[in-house]
């Protein structure tokens, strides 16, 4: 079981992983020039099940697709839900 963060609320996510006692699995979030998110897991999450912590505040729409795009990744990946 890992902890997978979005950009919305990280300090929550580790706090929560640390209260749980399992890693928080690190990634890669920016983006592009165009202004379109760029995601790239960094560890394996084959076989494990991945917990996303993401809100929807304030840009609603950004973190929304922040959620989907870790969501597909973490699937693509071979973690489970």
């Amino acid at each position: 079981m890992v902890v997978l963060s979005g950009s919305s609320t990280p300090e929550l996510a580790a706090r929560i992983a640390q209260r749980l006692r399992i890693p928080l699995l690190r990634r890669n979030l920016g983006r592009f020039p165009n202004n379109e998110i760029r995601l790239q897991l960094t560890e394996s999450v084959v076989g494990k099940i991945v917990i996303i912590v993401q809100s929807f505040q304030d840009p609603v729409h950004a973190h929304l697709m922040e959620l989907l795009l870790l969501a597909a990744a973490a699937r693509r990946g071979g973690g489970r839900g």
